[in-house]
């Protein structure tokens, strides 16, 4: 399968992985249940586990590779070149790479990591790509019961994919995030365009708000990560109901985390344009 059709399926399964922190980190669609949704080694980690469970009503195979991407300006992962300084493929064993699960079986995956000499204090990053096909070839799916003569039914054969986020720290880490420009050429009446900057030698993560003089939020508050390959980022956030309606000035707040009680590392005023809605 083409790498460009691995990376959308890595991209659909890490919208909460990339630039946004995941509600839980374990992934339920009904039909495939994976956790965690992102696996760290920490510096002194050599060892880590992924537990795979089949959800569906019939039995699977899957087959595990690693992928390795890196972030654009534009936030669109791409392959990564073969010798991506950040890659951390080679430092990666798992196992099983390959197996077969029953309905509500579960595989728990032994990720080994094994940090070459010399290796340079930063985070390293790949990807788990989980592919699954059933063990027939084929899914069945049932308009009313194709178990019984003269009922309607259809078979398709189908891969899915999955992935989720490795990532593998070594030495001492330190990143931080930081609002550099407001965007006006990508802000609309739905989006608020706003450029970010990455310095040190991991992923910088911070929790982002865009708030009016009154503490409205003009923006849907969210958790930005910005990757080790990424030195600046301009994304465009959802804006709130009422901040479609709102211009005036603001203050782009950037705290650690989403506590109430969070560290505050930036404050920041922007004015905002009013932009009339379309007809």
């Amino acid at each position: 399968m083409a790498h460009s059709r691995c990376l959308a399926a890595v991209a659909l399964l890490l919208c909460a992985g990339l630039l946004a922190t995941p509600a839980a980190f374990a992934q339920s669609t009904g039909l495939i249940f994976i956790a965690p949704m992102r696996v760290v080694f920490g510096p002194n980690d050599q060892s880590q586990k992924v537990t795979i469970t089949n959800r569906k009503n019939q039995a699977m195979t899957y087959s595990l590779s690693l992928l390795n991407s890196t972030m654009g300006p534009d936030g669109v992962l791409t392959e990564a070149p073969v010798d991506s300084p950040h890659a951390a493929d080679r430092m990666l064993r798992f196992m099983p790479q390959d197996f077969s699960l029953q309905p509500g079986d579960r595989q728990s995956i032994r990720m080994l990591v094994r940090r070459p000499e010399g290796l340079a204090s930063g985070d390293y990053f790949t990807h788990l790509l989980i592919k699954e096909t059933p063990l027939t070839g084929k899914f069945i799916t049932s308009l009313t019961d194709v178990t019984q003569p003269n009922k309607a039914g259809f078979e398709v054969t189908t891969l899915v994919e999955n992935a989720i986020p490795v990532m593998v720290q070594h030495g001492a880490i330190s990143s931080s995030l930081a609002f550099n420009a407001f965007d006006p050429a990508s802000t609309t009446r739905e989006k608020l365009g706003l450029t970010f900057t990455r310095t040190g030698n991991a992923m910088a993560v911070a929790y982002v708000r865009v708030i009016t003089p009154a503490g409205v939020d003009v923006t849907t508050p969210r958790t930005l990560r910005l990757y080790r390959s990424l030195d600046a980022y301009t994304i465009k956030l959802e804006r709130t109901d009422a901040g479609q309606k709102y211009a005036g000035p603001a203050t782009v707040l950037i705290t650690e985390n989403s506590q109430a009680n969070a560290k505050v590392l930036q404050q920041a005023a922007i004015s905002i344009p009013f932009i009339a809605p379309t007809e």
